[in-house]
């Protein structure tokens, strides 16, 4: 069967003259989700993170970014560089290859679906992909694919276990972290309570954060964290 939980993917793209926009997306992504991925694509910050998952509308939002290496030309011909200077102020540097115009990207995947790894690895998939061809129909086609028999590429859904997924960060590391305080944390999870967790690094606080329904099992409840 397919993984019939993904329901759409997207495409962000950093352009030359560093605009970052939504380029492409199957099916269409609703108005008031776009800005949502755009902003947590992170491809305006110096530092690209190069995987990153988050909740939004009660869909789980996975995205993987990576820079385009571009190969840097000889300027043999300065008058010529000049006369497109102009032009270049508008519309940024293009270099050869499938995403002349493109810095970075991001691919993004939309998911009911609790399971960062197996969205990790199909997401990083389609990032390898779309570097290759520059043509987002290729995204699509392995989309398509997936969704109707699970497989595409190297990737097989059967490969991944929710149960793996669910017990991906152990629960005594989270422990040895909050240390004798982890008391407060489990009686705010029993009571249901809301616990805001504040990190400077996303994949710390993601690799901390879903090991917290760990703490009431008996519930086995990952939609109650909400990343971001």
């Amino acid at each position: 069967s397919g993984l019939t939980s993904i329901s759409s993917v997207a495409i962000i793209e950093k352009d030359t003259n560093s605009d970052v926009m939504l380029t492409w997306s199957y099916p269409s992504i609703e108005p008031e989700t776009e800005p949502v991925l755009v902003s947590r694509s992170n491809l305006s910050d110096e530092t690209l993170t190069p995987f990153t998952f988050s909740k939004f509308n009660n869909q789980w939002i996975y995205i993987v970014s990576i820079p385009v290496e571009h190969e840097e030309e000889e300027e043999d011909k300065e008058e010529e560089e000049e006369d497109k200077t102009e032009n270049l102020m508008e519309t940024g540097k293009e270099y050869k290859g499938p995403l002349g115009r493109v810095e970075a990207f991001s691919i993004c995947v939309l998911s009911k679906d609790y399971n960062p790894e197996l969205y990790a690895n199909l997401t990083k998939l389609f990032v390898e992909v779309y570097k290759k061809t520059g043509t987002p129909i290729s995204v699509l086609q392995g989309f398509l694919r997936v969704l109707t028999v699970g497989r595409v590429g190297d990737f097989n859904q059967e490969d991944y276990s929710q149960r793996d997924a669910l017990l991906a960060t152990s629960i005594k590391d989270i422990i040895k972290i909050f240390g004798i305080e982890i008391i407060l944390l489990w009686t705010a999870l029993m009571m249901k309570k809301r616990v805001a967790v504040y990190c400077d690094r996303s994949s710390t606080l993601l690799r901390v954060i879903r090991a917290f329904p760990l703490f009431i099992w008996h519930r086995r409840d990952w939609d109650l964290i909400h990343p971001y």
